[in-house]
């Protein structure tokens, strides 16, 4: 069996429903290969272990697709503050949304409702969806051509969003360089005697950064960065000798509160060195991951797929997207790059011990608190306002 598609996208993640959504509002005929579609929503269920802090410029696309509502309609929490500090000192730097202007600087929601909202909508918009089973790859000069299982698929743009593994991105050749971090991220979910502050925060500590974000009702989640061998020790604890723990090494939490679970996943840094050959695209952690302690995981995919969709639009598919496609690497590679290379400048400030270091970083946050327009444009660009 043989069916013809403008653009096939692999995997059926954030990064991938979005694009589907935005291609198909373009009016181009798009399939998605996805083997795990998301589960339905359950309001009464406790908050899923995996979640993002939704910028202001996600929020932005998300309404753009059509898939905000459908998020309003099952859960999320806006946050208003950002404050960080460094572990045993006084100085602070505090970002609030009013001084950008706005009434909140994003969302923390569960990954899997915006997923699920994704997926309405680019069912709404007639996308196709197939099992992405055995598969073969064989990229041609005017068309992409995929085996699929007993099916054969054409496209003229491929497209992979299958994650930081991804598949398409080892069939095509294209390689990565990057490391991992000598650090594990430990998320805990809690409940607590009564609804946090809409404020976010992050302690930081040699051995890695601690924070809360608030989440629906009176959860929230706890974000333990620290050593591997540390990591698992804490995984294995009962929930109450956890919960004495993260009062022992935590900044105090207001009221009393209950281990739900947690999870945790190892840091590591991988950058593609192409984002596109051929006919063939990366986006999303297809093509670059991040260290997590500023959140821009989901945020910089996003921006990719903000960047796809205009230059789709823009030019279309009638010719040989070379071109174009171009353009999309260099500018979404040098900008995932300088974030990358910021993030790792923090991970490396805050994680030394050295005493200069230690006085360079209090100064410096020192400037971050009292940096007027500077501070202003870096909480701009940091909310997906700026480029």
């Amino acid at each position: 069996m043989e069916k013809e598609f403008d653009v096939i996208i692999a995997g059926g993640g954030m990064v991938g429903a979005s694009l589907a959504c935005g291609l198909a509002m373009q009016g181009f005929r798009v399939v998605i290969l996805e083997s795990h579609p998301p589960e339905a929503f359950n309001a009464d269920s406790q908050p899923d272990i995996r979640l993002s802090a939704f910028s202001l410029g996600s929020e932005k696309l998300l309404r753009q697709l059509g898939a905000w509502s459908a998020i309003e309609s099952m859960r999320l929490t806006p946050y208003t503050g950002l404050e960080t500090w460094e572990a045993g000192m006084a100085e602070r730097v505090h970002f609030d949304c009013q001084e950008i202007g706005a009434d909140h600087l994003g969302y923390m929601i569960e990954n899997r409702i915006v997923q699920i909202a994704l997926w309405e909508r680019f069912q709404a918009l007639k996308v196709s969806v197939l099992e992405w089973c055995d598969w073969e790859l064989q990229g041609r000069e005017n068309d992409v051509r995929i085996r699929c299982g007993d099916q054969t698929i054409f496209g003229k743009l491929l497209i992979g969003a299958d994650g930081a593994n991804s598949q398409v991105r080892q069939q095509v050749g294209i390689g990565i360089s990057g490391w991992d971090y000598r650090q594990y991220c430990l998320s805990i979910n809690i409940k607590l005697d009564e609804p946090a502050p809409p404020l976010t925060w992050q302690e930081f500590h040699p051995s890695g950064p601690r924070a809360l974000l608030p989440l629906f009702d009176s959860y929230a989640a706890l974000i333990w960065y620290d050593q591997c061998s540390q990591v698992n020790q804490l995984k294995k604890l009962s929930a109450q000798s956890l919960k004495l723990r993260i009062k022992q090494d935590f900044p105090p939490l207001s009221g009393d509160f209950e281990v739900l679970n947690c999870s945790s996943f190892p840091l590591t840094r991988r950058h593609a060195h192409h984002y596109f050959s051929g006919r063939i695209v990366l986006a999303g952690d297809a093509a670059h991951t991040i260290h997590p302690l500023a959140g821009q995981g989901v945020n910089i995919g996003f921006k990719d797929v903000t960047r796809l969709l205009q230059l789709c639009e823009k030019y279309g598919l009638k010719h040989h997207p070379k071109e174009w496609l171009g353009q999309y690497q260099r500018q979404r590679k040098l900008d995932n790059l300088m974030m990358q290379s910021t993030m790792d400048l923090f991970y490396k400030a805050f994680s030394s011990e050295n005493a200069c270091i230690g006085q360079l970083r209090r100064l410096g946050l020192l400037a971050a608190q009292h940096g007027g327009l500077v501070k202003r444009q870096a909480l701009r660009y940091a909310v997906g306002l700026g480029r």
